[in-house]
């Protein structure tokens, strides 16, 4: 995770992983983070992997993508 926020940080800007539009990288990166989410683990040191992931969070169908959005969700809880 270390060596990716490094590429983030280095990188030209951009709202996602490589620019101003959302690509494979960064629906990668959701998934990543909901699994470090789930396992309690701290995304305190990777502010722009965060910045990335709310960027994505931010369009409609990512949101609507995300595990607690499907039906099968409401079963599991």
């Amino acid at each position: 995770m270390a060596a990716y926020e490094g590429e983030l940080a280095a990188g030209g800007g951009g709202r996602f992983s490589h620019g101003d539009e959302i690509g494979m990288a960064d629906a990668c990166l959701v998934q990543q983070i909901f699994n470090a989410k789930c396992l309690q683990v701290s995304l305190e040191p990777y502010p722009c992997r965060m910045a990335v992931f709310d960027a994505c969070m931010a369009l409609d169908a990512v949101a609507r993508a995300q595990p607690s959005a499907q039906p099968e969700a409401a079963r599991a809880g």
